[in-house]
Formats: C-alpha cells, structure tokens, sequence
C-alpha cells in the first residue's frame, strides 16, 4: 500500500508547477524558523557571533577590520564575506543579529532547495523534497542557521557551486567558488574535489 500511495503522490507531484515544492519547502523552514526563534528570538548561543558582529560593526562605522582598536594587528575574523555581508546590513541601518537570522534562514532554504534539486533527477519528487525537508528541519541546521554564523551560508555556497558545476555554467561555478572562499577558507578544499 505504500508503494501505491507513494506512486500516486509523485504522479500528482509531477503535475505541480515546477516552483510549488521549492515553496512549500521555503514555507516549512520558515515556520520551523519562527518556531525555533519563538522562546528566545535575539540570544546567539556561540562567542564567535559575537566576534562578527564586532568586526561587522568596525567595518561599517570606521571602514576597518579591527576588533579593540584599529591599529591591532592581525585579523581574527575566519569569513570575511559574512563579515562584509553583515557591515552592508549595519551601514543601512539593519541590526546585524536580524540580518544574521535572515542571511542564516535565507541560506538554509537554498540548502534545502539546492538538495531538492541535486536529488530531483535520480529519485521521485516525493523523496527529493522528503529528503531536502529532514535535511533542513532538524534541530542542528536549524540552530546552525539562527546561530550568527556563516554555517549555512557555506554550506548554501558549496550546493550552489555543485549546482552550477553539474549543469557547466562555468561562470557561475566560478563566481560561487569565490564566494565559498571567502566565506570559509575550507572552500579551497571544495574546489580540489
């Protein structure tokens, strides 16, 4: 029986408009989102936020990467993009704990959505979105997306880049693979694979 209803849902699935599961799958990270945010939607449980923050806030009122005092030395950020991302978000006047929970959830459904679309040609509809879906709900990359770090946005990266490799978009591959390194130095690693 479960084969039968299983065959009857991907045949209905088929018959979607190509964007209604990327929306259903967008629409649950959002409400599990809000629902995971709902006890306590400001806390950053990590240090290292905290520390991009600070960075984020220096580049965006001072024009330096600095976090006590501009002539230290050194940089201790490891993602420079999601610092620059951030110090964007602050210059406009959005705090950088909401834009970092919008960056984070935003990059989670492109997670998702790019494992929909990974999965899409060697299995059914119904288990592509399946799988995109308990990828995306459990607790760890929910937490990895509302934590102020660049987690997802990498992992978000690193999908793309996968995305547009398999399809040769050249351009694009190479466009996200500069993006994916300088979000976390470990995309170098990426690109040797």
């Amino acid at each position: 029986k479960w084969d039968e209803l299983e065959r009857g849902l991907d045949a209905k699935a088929q018959h979607l408009p190509r964007w209604a599961i990327p929306a259903f799958i967008a629409a649950a990270i959002l409400a599990a989102a809000f629902l995971y945010l709902w006890p306590s939607p400001i806390e950053f449980p990590m240090d290292d936020a905290y520390i991009h923050f600070v960075y984020a806030e220096n580049l965006a009122e001072h024009g330096q990467l600095f976090f006590s005092f501009p002539d230290e030395k050194g940089v201790a950020t490891s993602s420079f993009l999601w610092v620059v991302l951030l110090a964007a978000g602050h210059a406009l006047g959005i705090p950088v704990q909401l834009l970092a929970k919008v960056l984070g959830v935003a990059s989670l459904i492109a997670i998702a959505i790019g494992v929909y679309l990974l999965l899409r040609p060697i299995w059914t509809p119904l288990r592509a979105a399946a799988t995109a879906l308990l990828l995306s709900l459990s607790g760890n990359m929910l937490w990895f997306s509302l934590n102020g770090m660049e987690t997802t946005l990498f992992l978000a990266l690193g999908i793309l880049t996968l995305l547009s490799y398999r399809a040769g978009r050249w351009g694009w591959f190479s466009f996200l693979a500069a993006l994916l390194t300088l979000t976390r130095p470990e995309g170098l690693f990426l690109l040797a694979a």
